[in-house]
């Protein structure tokens, strides 16, 4: 269990993003990265011009709020670095969730269904025009 921890918090983590910011199919993954990704670059440039003004800055109150204001953005990018991270493995993830999926379903199948192999399931749904 000590092992999974980190495995299932990250999981965890994936599901919150994926309900928060309301992706429902890979293509609203895409999209949020491609927005996320955008915002962070708008978010560095903004974060330059505050540091060039801390250079140039004399007056001890006007510094402190520009370091807040740096501060602020840091922690700002910071977190959509997060989830950008968590959306990028939503999609690095997909053939190996689909291939997982897949083999519950069969396992489900054999389950429920043992004595039916995967061919009779297959003949099960051919239309010999007997209707």
């Amino acid at each position: 269990m000590k092992q999974l921890r980190p495995k299932i918090t990250f999981m965890q983590e994936q599901i919150d993003l994926a309900v928060n910011e309301k992706l429902y199919s890979y293509a609203d993954v895409e999209k949020f990265i491609a927005d996320t990704s955008l915002k962070m670059e708008q978010l560095k440039f903004e974060r330059s011009k505050v540091y060039n003004k801390i250079r140039g800055c004399k007056d001890p109150v006007k510094l402190a709020e520009l370091v807040k204001q740096r501060d602020g953005m840091t922690a700002e990018l910071a977190r959509l670095r997060n989830k950008l991270k968590l959306a990028q493995r939503i999609i690095d993830d997909q053939p190996m969730l689909r291939g997982k999926v897949e083999a519950e379903k069969e396992q489900m199948r054999e389950w429920y269904f043992p004595q039916r192999t995967l061919e009779q399931n297959k003949d099960r749904h051919r239309d010999d025009g007997a209707r």
